[in-house]
């Protein structure tokens, strides 16, 4: 099977008779196009050996192959993910304006195997400079804005916005009404009211809004973990907050007190 960044580029292969004739294919919806409907598609191809992608010559193209890769991994780790080496600038589409349809099956034949090895490698790198990032990032800043009425946050493709906040004093769970919205399209939406601390409300958000905003659901999926320590956090320095201002009650209290019954004891003295 053949996976490509958009429809025009899967129409334009299907218009080359030596491509169809050993290949199945499938368009995404762009680079974050990978929905839940692509991965139940490939899911139930039992006898699916191998996926190429064909994305576009940039550094979005070369971003989602790597994203894509893993998440076909996880659906199907027997499966065999090979990569065309677009040339830089050109997407299938252009090359069928400037080249001739050979352009594709010569490179569809010197196509490569995708290597896990060196990109877990880097993916690693990548986590540890983020965690350092993040850490030093939330000792100076939440990435929460906080409004009597809402908390809001964002990542670089979403908006995130919890109507009503979150209860402080319940920490058993993380009870939420969420507003998710798409950054490159406002029109495009998911609400729902979910306990975060539930493994099976959280599968299921990530699931219909990553499918509702057609978008992948490793996107979704790492907006709501970072969103739930963040939430935590917050809750954490309120629940704080509160216990510094009750025991500095309690002690002005107790200050009172203790004067107010000092004072009949130094009349009755004199």
């Amino acid at each position: 099977m053949i996976l490509t960044e958009a429809i025009i580029d899967a129409a334009t292969l299907l218009q080359v008779p030596e491509i169809t004739k050993g290949f199945s294919i499938l368009a995404l919806y762009g680079t974050n196009g990978f929905t839940h409907e692509h991965t139940e598609a490939i899911r139930e191809l039992k006898e699916l050996k191998e996926v190429v992608l064909f994305f576009d010559g940039d550094e979005a193209g070369t971003d989602a192959t790597k994203q894509i890769a893993q998440e076909l991994k996880q659906i199907n780790d027997k499966l065999i993910i090979s990569v065309v080496d677009t040339p830089e600038g050109e997407d299938v589409n252009s090359l069928s304006i400037g080249h001739e349809p050979e352009i594709f099956t010569h490179l569809l034949e010197n196509r490569k195997q995708f290597s896990f090895s060196v990109e877990t490698s880097n993916e690693k790198e990548k986590i540890l400079q983020s965690i350092s990032a993040n850490t030093h990032q939330s000792t100076i800043n939440s990435q929460l804005k906080v409004s009597p009425d809402y908390i809001f946050y964002e990542t670089s493709e979403l908006q995130i916005t919890l109507w009503g906040g979150i209860e402080l004093h319940q920490i058993s769970r993380l009870r939420a009404t969420l507003h998710i919205q798409l950054k490159s399209n406002i029109y495009a939406e998911f609400r729902d009211t979910v306990d975060l601390y539930s493994h099976s409300q959280t599968e299921k958000l990530i699931r219909q809004s990553s499918e509702k905003l057609e978008v992948s659901t490793t996107i979704v999926t790492h907006a709501i973990t970072e969103l739930t320590k963040e939430l935590e956090k917050y809750r954490q320095q309120k629940r704080e907050e509160k216990r510094q201002q009750e025991q500095e009650q309690q002690q002005q209290n107790k200050d009172i007190f203790t004067k107010e019954q000092i004072q009949p004891f130094r009349i009755l003295h004199l």
